[in-house]
Order: structure tokens, then sequence, then C-alpha cells
């Protein structure tokens, strides 16, 4: 199968419950998620990885904030 046999269904719900209830979507999601799209199709023509994917996602996600006149910062877990 696509997924090597791996149940991501479980691991879905297990890694769901560390979402923060106060979640909320930027207001600049669409962006950010052609960017990381993009970089994602990249990794499955093996160049790079999913983290190098996300880290374009915020790379490329701050200075757009900053450019709607918002204060970012990077968060911490």
């Amino acid at each position: 199968s696509y997924f090597a046999g791996q149940d991501i269904y479980s691991l879905f719900r297990r890694e769901a419950g560390h979402i923060s209830g106060q979640w909320k979507w930027g207001p600049r999601m669409t962006a950010t998620l052609r960017i990381v799209q993009d970089r994602l199709a990249r990794v499955g023509e093996g160049q790079g990885t999913v983290l190098d994917a996300l880290r374009a996602g915020q790379r490329a996600t701050m200075p757009d904030l900053e450019s709607l006149g918002l204060n970012v910062r990077e968060g911490s877990r």
C-alpha cells in the first residue's frame, strides 16, 4: 500500500491531540500552502525533506505577514 502498512489514522488521532484548541489558520494560509505544496512535490522527486518544505513555508510566510503590517514572531513548542 501507499503508506507501507502504517496505520496513518491512528497516528493522526494521536498527533492531533498535540494541537492547541486555540489553533487558528493565518490570514495568508493559501500563500503558505502553495509554497509548502511546491516543496513537497520536490520531496517526492527526491529533492529535500518534508522538514525542508515546512521551513520554506515559514521563511516565506513571515515576511509576507509583515508586509500586511502585522507583527510576527516565531512560536515555540
